[in-house]
C-alpha cells in the first residue's frame, strides 16, 4: 500500500529523524519536531499525562492541516 501523504514526527532536536529520512530519499510532505514545538528538553523518562495530550494536539492539528480537515 502506498500513502499519499506523509508526515515525519521527529522527537530529536538535532533533527535526527529528518537527516535520517533525507538520507534515505525519502519525500514528506509535513514535518514536526516536537521538542522546539513544544518547548521542551528530551529526556529519558515516561512522558506526563499532560505531556502526552500536548503531543496529541501537536500531531492532530498538523494531520489536520496536512489533510484539509
Amino acid at each position: 500500500m502506498k500513502s499519499e501523504k506523509r508526515i515525519l514526527i521527529d522527537a530529536c532536536g538535532v533533527r535526527c529523524g529528518k537527516r535520517l529520512i533525507e538520507r534515505e530519499g525519502m519525500p514528506v510532505d509535513s514535518y514536526i519536531e516536537l521538542t522546539s514545538k513544544l518547548g521542551i528538553r528530551k529526556v529519558k523518562q515516561l512522558p506526563s499525562k499532560d505531556l502526552e495530550e500536548r503531543v496529541y494536539e501537536v500531531i492532530k492539528k498538523e494531520l489536520d492541516a496536512l489533510l484539509g480537515k
